[in-house]
């Protein structure tokens, strides 16, 4: 369908109304190369989040079955939890204000590039084998250019969805590529016609957002709408996250409502994240 983003790079996605850790040493620093900055920009930050969210939730040990000490699951490494709203807020306001400006800053080429391996990487998937419906995205802005993955899903027959805000929900929409696509609220691409594709129906379910970590912790542009609709899905469905390398951060800030993701697609590996 070619590329579709918008010019506004600075905007949110999905306001209708208004619309594991990161590797250390010497290998972190060969692998990041220039996306470092924002990934050490964050990492400084984190104990001052922390200290500012009231603490984050101790470690319990692991065993080697992935159980703590106390017999229940042990909490996914990376994770920092509040129980200050407001605090929480702050913080990943803060992160996305970072992150983004990172990824603004990709001259064109090079997001292109990077998004054409994020297609490929994704697109070999064990988890897109067999499924026949799958929610991606319209990109915008910055955003990895999500055009070679509607295009390659679509050259195998897959059923495609993608949302649209309605009420300040989620609605998943029929779409072929060459379907008309017009901006929302804050410019966000959105299907301007078909039919809703029942939720059940959804085999996959491809995510935007801002910021990620390796636990499967997400930070998207703030509406909550995708934290909503992935409540809703059928549990079993792969949650998929397609992000640039610089976009991973040691932790992201969550709270109680906060949904995570199975894998994050980069365009330099695929991250699978602990079990939810």
């Amino acid at each position: 369908m070619g590329r579709h983003r918008g010019r506004r790079s600075g905007r949110g996605r999905g306001r209708r109304h208004a619309r594991g850790a990161v590797p250390q040493g010497d290998a972190r620093d060969e692998r990041l190369g220039r996306d470092r900055p924002v990934a050490d920009l964050v990492a400084r930050g984190a104990h001052d989040r922390r200290r500012e969210l009231g603490g984050a939730r101790p470690r319990r040990p692991r065993r080697p079955d992935g159980h703590d000490r106390r017999g229940g699951p042990a909490e996914p490494a990376g994770s920092l939890v509040s129980g200050a709203p407001e605090a929480l807020r702050e913080a990943k306001r803060g992160l996305r204000r970072a992150v983004r400006a990172a990824r603004d800053a990709l001259a064109p080429a090079d997001r292109a590039e990077r998004s054409r391996r994020i297609a490929e990487r994704l697109l070999r998937l064990p988890e897109l084998e067999g499924a026949r419906t799958v929610m991606v995205f319209a990109s915008f802005g910055s955003e990895v250019d999500t055009g070679p993955i509607l295009g390659g899903l679509a050259a195998r027959g897959v059923r495609l969805a993608l949302p649209r805000i309605a009420e300040g929900e989620v609605v998943p929409i029929a779409y072929r590529l060459g379907d008309r696509l017009v901006p929302a609220a804050l410019g966000v691409p959105e299907p301007a016609d078909g039919p809703p594709v029942p939720e059940a129906e959804i085999d996959v379910v491809v995510t935007p957002g801002v910021a990620f970590d390796r636990a499967g912790y997400r930070v998207g542009y703030g509406g909550g709408f995708y934290d909503r609709f992935l409540r809703r899905a059928r549990p079993e469905v792969p949650r998929i996250a397609v992000a640039f390398a610089l976009q991973v951060v040691p932790e992201v800030p969550h709270g109680e409502g906060d949904e995570r993701v199975d894998l994050i697609v980069t365009e330099e590996e695929v991250i699978r994240c602990p079990p939810r």
